[in-house]
């Protein structure tokens, strides 16, 4: 509890305050409070009573700001309660001091009320339209994979659980009951499976109109819900209509995409029964019907989702993968692209999964003694809908040597060597460089002991090439990474069962590390910011390194800052084998 004198005292102080009378450890519209003002707020030439609540966590929460009135106006930012919405608290910082605050939370709800009761801020019951169809009495909820082809068209839906009443349950309590369960509708069938619906499905419609003036979101406190759907109707192509609805049986699902103006879209749906529609100057209007309930939508589609990750347009989606390996790198790389929106790609690894390779996966012990490219396509099924992944279970070399196949790596957007094996990457660049493979490669490996990763991004038309990154050792007559953390000569691989069974030690955690730095490096070529070949090095940790007993190169000890990247310009090397007399 807050001492009341000292918040009268603040009040006191704010020339939009009058009229104060607080409580202590007293409720408010079913909400407790720490204390409870009781005041007037003076909005321009009124004065409009409010109650100002102190929660016990008002540190993260803030205050709460009510309209005190008998008849509450419908405006933005209030809810049925007459409580305000001041803030988002996405992404704002506060300075936690009481007096502060409590000020900036009372100009800002005079502001919402002065702009409301004006209707300077109509605009945002468009932007938050939502917000407003949750106050209707008795809405339910419809999870939708809206349709990319923006056209009049039958979907599908179904609910996302059985409703069937229980024995002596009344209906009324029924009714209520089913009025929690989800409805889920889209265009596409294989979306019930990959959601796991398994209830009865039946046909909507989906419309996608363009309104001549803004369509707001209805006042829930008097919602005629026949006269604002046939305002949407009227925008509905008869035939289009009259098409869908043969379709349909005696209960349908309506959704509509609102194409608002300035390129605001909103969503309503209705659930029907028992319809009868008049069609008079080419308007089609319900003139009655059993039953109606209003639908708030909830998208469910891809292009909806992958866009909270990011405010561009996601550009990914669209892209050919080729992820070659399917192990400790590959499984987060191909984490990482499915996440990102990525949805077309072709997974090649040659190798099941193992016991062994448990705590350095994605993968865990559901997936031992399966392919590894299976495991993950099996992965991905059970975790975003929409994927075409495709899989070789095939070494890569013999993939493209095989001329029985259709197997090409120009038809693809980009090829991801995943394997962190350097004798298959140096495999792949001499291959596309000899067969003027267009495609873009990036290559990933990792150091051992988590010393560090590493990427590179090859193209065969531009300067410096994988096999740039080597040397021969004069004295030792070895070929090493010139790119290494790791000093030449040094032995690091470990065997558990013999030929055959060796490994070079690294955790999973670099390879997160290395997948991460990928991503980034890939979304620099998706969105055209990489003009030169490259290769970019991260720096890890050297104690568990060291305390092996292992030495760190000189490019280790010199490399200052944590990520370094070093341009095709810079390690292209004239006396190449590969790419030296292009």
């Amino acid at each position: 509890m807050i001492d009341s004198k000292f918040i009268k005292n603040i009040l006191l102080g704010q020339r939009y305050i009058a009229d104060i009378n607080i409580k202590e450890l007293s409720p408010y519209k079913n909400h407790d409070y720490l204390n409870i003002i009781y005041c007037s707020l003076e909005v321009k030439t009124d004065w409009v009573p409010i109650v100002i609540g102190i929660p016990k966590n008002w540190e993260t929460n803030l205050f709460d700001i009510y309209l005190n009135l008998k008849e509450l106006p419908f405006i933005p930012h209030i809810d049925r309660n007459g409580k305000l919405c001041l803030f988002e608290f996405e992404g704002i910082l506060f300075d936690l001091d009481f007096e502060g605050l409590l000020s900036t939370c009372i100009l800002k709800a005079r502001d919402i009320i002065y702009d409301g009761l004006n209707k300077n801020n109509s605009k945002d019951f468009i932007l938050e339209f939502d917000s407003y169809l949750k106050l209707i009495p008795n809405i339910r909820i419809a999870q939708v994979s809206i349709p990319n082809d923006k056209k009049n068209q039958k979907i599908k839906y179904s609910e996302k659980g059985k409703a069937l009443r229980g024995g002596g349950e009344s209906y009324k309590d029924y009714l209520i009951r089913k009025q929690f369960i989800k409805l889920f509708a889209s265009n596409e069938s294989l979306d019930f499976s990959t959601w796991n619906l398994e209830t009865s499905i039946k046909n909507g419609a989906y419309f996608y109109i363009d309104v001549s003036s803004f369509i707001y979101p209805p006042d829930y406190r008097n919602f005629q819900i026949i006269d604002f759907l046939n305002n949407l109707l009227s925008y509905v192509d008869i035939k289009d209509f009259q098409y869908i609805l043969k379709k349909c049986k005696r209960e349908y699902l309506f959704v509509f995409e609102i194409h608002q103006k300035k390129d605001l879209t909103n969503f309503f749906g209705v659930l029907i029964t028992g319809a009868e529609y008049e069609y008079t100057n080419s308007i089609v209007k319900l003139r009655k019907c059993v039953d109606i309930t209003p639908v708030q939508i909830e998208r469910i589609d891809k292009e909806f989702l992958t866009n909270r990750t990011s405010q561009e347009e996601n550009l990914l989606t669209n892209k050919s993968i080729l992820l070659i390996g399917c192990g400790s790198i590959g499984g987060y790389v191909f984490f990482n692209l499915i996440k990102s929106g990525c949805e077309d790609i072709t997974l090649v690894d040659f190798d099941l999964f193992k016991n062994e390779n448990i705590y350095r996966h994605l993968l865990g012990v559901e997936s031992v003694g399966i392919k590894k490219v299976d495991a993950l396509k099996q992965y991905a099924k059970k975790t975003l809908p929409k994927l075409k992944i495709k899989t070789m279970n095939e070494k890569i070399e013999l993939l493209a040597l095989n001329k029985n196949n259709d197997f090409d790596f120009d038809n693809y957007d980009y090829v991801i060597s995943a394997t962190g094996n350097h004798n298959v990457n140096k495999w792949l660049n001499k291959y596309a460089s000899e067969n003027s493979i267009n495609t873009s490669f990036f290559y990933i490996w990792n150091e051992p002991l988590d010393l560090g990763c590493h990427v590179a991004f090859i193209n065969h038309k531009k300067q410096g090439c994988y096999e740039c990154l080597f040397d021969l050792d004069i004295n030792e007559n070895v070929l090493y990474d010139k790119a290494s953390y790791c000093a030449p000569n040094q032995e690091f691989t470990k065997n558990v069962s013999g030929c055959g069974g060796t490994f070079i030690p690294y955790g999973s955690s670099i390879s997160l590390k290395s997948s991460l730095l990928f991503m980034d490096c890939f979304k620099k070529a998706i969105y055209n910011k990489l003009n030169n070949n490259f290769i970019a090095s991260e720096k890890g940790d050297d104690y568990y390194y060291k305390k092996a007993g292992f030495k760190v190169s000189e490019g280790y000890i010199s490399q200052k800052n944590k990520i370094e990247i070093i341009e095709g310009d810079n390690f292209f090397n004239d006396k190449c084998k590969i790419c030296g007399k292009r």
